[in-house]
C-alpha cells in the first residue's frame, strides 16, 4: 500500500525507486487512472493465474495440482507477496514449456519475471544447469553467472537491501517460524527423487528442470535452520516440484480404486494443511474475512496512506 503511494505520487521515473520496473509500471498506472492498489492486483494476479492454470494443465492431474497450489502457493502468497507473485506465474508459464522452448526464450522469460521481483534471475542457474554442455563447461558457466548475479545485485543496490532484510541485518519480525513447514510443502515430495526406483522416479519428475528443483527443495531445508526468511522466499519458486510429484503420485498405483482413494486422501489433506494455517498462522487474522471490494461499502475501499 505504501509502495503504490509512493510510485503513484511522482512521475514514472520516480516510481522505479520503489520497484523493479514491470511492477513500477503497474503500479504508477494504475495510480494514475485512479483504480489504486486494486488494479495493480487485478492484472498481477491475472498474470499469476495465467501461470497457474497454463502449468497445471501440464501435470498428470490438472486439478489435484491446483489443489496442492491452493493453500500456500495461492492464498498464502500470492494474496500478500504481490510482486513475488508475478514473477512466479510469469516463471510457471516458462516451466510448463520448459522443454520446447530454446535457451535464449528461457532467459528471456526469467528476465521478464526479474521485471517484477529481482529475485527471479536466480533462476537463470536452472536454465545453466539444463543446457547441453559437458558437466565441468556447465560447472564453470554456472560459477560466472553466479558472480555476475552478484555484481548485479551489488550494483542495483538489492545486494545490501535482501541482506539486511533476511540474513545480517535481520530481526525477530523478519524470522520465519513456519519457514521450516513451508520449505517441507516442497521438500517433502522433493525427498521422494532420492528413494524411488528410476521408473517411478521419471514419471514423478518428468524433466531435468523439475529434478534440479527438487535437490534445490532438499538442500533448503538446513537453509531454513540459519536463514529462514531468505529460504522460505526462494521455496516459493519451486511449487512445481510439489504439483507435479503430488499430481502424478495416483498413477503409481495400478487400480483404479487405489488412484480415487489416493485423490482423495490428497484432498483432504490439503484442506487440513489450510485449515491449520488459517487457524495458527500469525497473520491469518488479515485473511479472515477476505473482503471483495466489489461488495465492501465505498467508504472502506481507502486503504492507505499520506
Amino acid at each position: 500500500l505504501v509502495m503504490i503511494e509512493r510510485a503513484a505520487s511522482g512521475s514514472l521515473m520516480n516510481a522505479f525507486n520503489y520497484a523493479e520496473p514491470g511492477y513500477a509500471i503497474l503500479l504508477w498506472v494504475s495510480g494514475q487512472l485512479g483504480f489504486g492498489v486494486y488494479g495493480s492486483n487485478l492484472v498481477g494476479s491475472l498474470i499469476f493465474t495465467l501461470g497457474l492454470f497454463r502449468y497445471a494443465s501440464t501435470t498428470q492431474s490438472p486439478w489435484i495440482a491446483l489443489l496442492v497450489a491452493m493453500p500456500m502457493l495461492v492464498i498464502v502468497v500470492a494474496m500478500s507477496a504481490n510482486r513475488q507473485a508475478v514473477a512466479i506465474g510469469v516463471l510457471l508459464w516458462l516451466i510448463a514449456k520448459w522443454d520446447t522452448t530454446s535457451v535464449v526464450k528461457r532467459i528471456l522469460g526469467i528476465l521478464a519475471a526479474a521485471l517484477f521481483h529481482v529475485s527471479a534471475l536466480f533462476f537463470l542457474v536452472f536454465a545453466m544447469a539444463d543446457m547441453s554442455f559437458r558437466k565441468d563447461v556447465k560447472l564453470i558457466m554456472t560459477g560466472l553467472l553466479v558472480a555476475l548475479l552478484f555484481i548485479i545485485f551489488q550494483w542495483s543496490g538489492h545486494l545490501e537491501y535482501y541482506d539486511q532484510l533476511y540474513i545480517r541485518g535481520k530481526t525477530e519480525m523478519m524470522e520465519s517460524e513456519g519457514a521450516l513447514y513451508h520449505i517441507f510443502f516442497n521438500a517433502g515430495p522433493a525427498l521422494l527423487y532420492l528413494f524411488l526406483p528410476n521408473i517411478q522416479r521419471s514419471r514423478l519428475f518428468p524433466n531435468d528442470l523439475h529434478r534440479n528443483m527438487a535437490l534445490l527443495a532438499i538442500v533448503l531445508i538446513p537453509g531454513a535452520l540459519m536463514f529462514s526468511t531468505a529460504s522460505s522466499r526462494i521455496s516459493l519458486y519451486l511449487f512445481p516440484v510439489s504439483m507435479s510429484v503430488l499430481s502424478a503420485m495416483p498413477i503409481l498405483f495400478l487400480s483404479s480404486k487405489e488412484q480415487g482413494f489416493l485423490r482423495y486422501l490428497l484432498s483432504v489433506f490439503l484442506v487440513f494443511v489450510l485449515y491449520i494455517w488459517i487457524i495458527f498462522a500469525n497473520n491469518s487474522p488479515a485473511y479472515v474475512p477476505y473482503k471483495n471490494m466489489l461488495f465492501t461499502p465505498h467508504s472502506e475501499l481507502q486503504l492507505c496512506c499520506r
